[in-house]
C-alpha cells in the first residue's frame, strides 16, 4: 500500500453519573475518523477509505489526590462501526462491519471549580478491522489521547 494517510479529528460527546467518590459511569458517542490509502494489486490501484465510529458506555474508578485533582482507571464496552469504501477502474463498493469491543484507559481531571474540570486521558480500544489484503488498510486497535472540558450540575 502506498499513500497511507489519517483524515479528520477524533471527537466524543457523553454524559456521566457519579455514583460515589470512587465510582462513575459514562454513556458516549465518538466518531475516531477515516483512514484514506491506495493498494495496488494484480487489478490495477483500488483507492480505499474506512470509517470508524462507536457507541460507548464506560465505568470509572476514581481516586482523589487533591481537593481539585482525581486521577481515574475506565473500563469500556464499545459498539464499534466500520464503514469501508473502494473506488477503482471497475466501478465502486463498499463494506460496513460492527462489532462490541473492549477499552482500558486511565486519565486525570483537574477541578477548576465546582462545576467545571480540565480532563485528560489515554484509551484503548481493541478494534483490529483490516480493508483489503495483507497490503491494505488496517488498524491493530484504536489508541486515542483525549483532552476536554467535563461538567458537572
Amino acid at each position: 500500500m502506498q499513500n497511507n494517510k489519517a483524515g479528520g479529528a477524533s471527537w466524543e460527546i457523553g454524559a456521566g453519573y457519579r455514583i460515589s467518590p470512587y465510582l462513575a459511569t459514562e454513556l458516549s458517542y465518538a466518531d475516531f475518523g477515516k483512514m484514506q490509502g491506495d493498494i495496488s494489486g494484480n487489478g490495477g490501484k483500488t483507492t480505499a477509505s474506512m470509517a470508524l465510529r462507536a457507541e460507548r458506555v464506560a465505568v470509572l474508578g476514581i481516586l482523589p489526590v487533591a481537593d481539585n485533582l482525581e486521577v481515574f482507571g475506565k473500563l469500556s464496552l464499545n459498539n464499534v462501526h466500520a464503514d469501508a469504501k473502494f473506488q477503482n477502474s471497475e466501478g465502486s463498493f463498499s463494506g460496513k462491519k460492527s462489532n462490541v469491543k473492549a477499552g482500558v484507559g486511565f486519565g486525570a481531571s483537574y477541578a477548576v471549580n465546582k462545576n467545571l474540570s480540565v480532563r485528560g486521558e489515554y484509551e484503548y480500544i481493541a478494534a483490529r478491522y483490516q480493508v483489503g489484503d495483507d497490503a491494505g488498510l488496517k488498524t491493530n486497535g484504536i489508541n486515542l489521547f483525549k483532552a476536554g472540558l467535563s461538567y458537572q450540575f
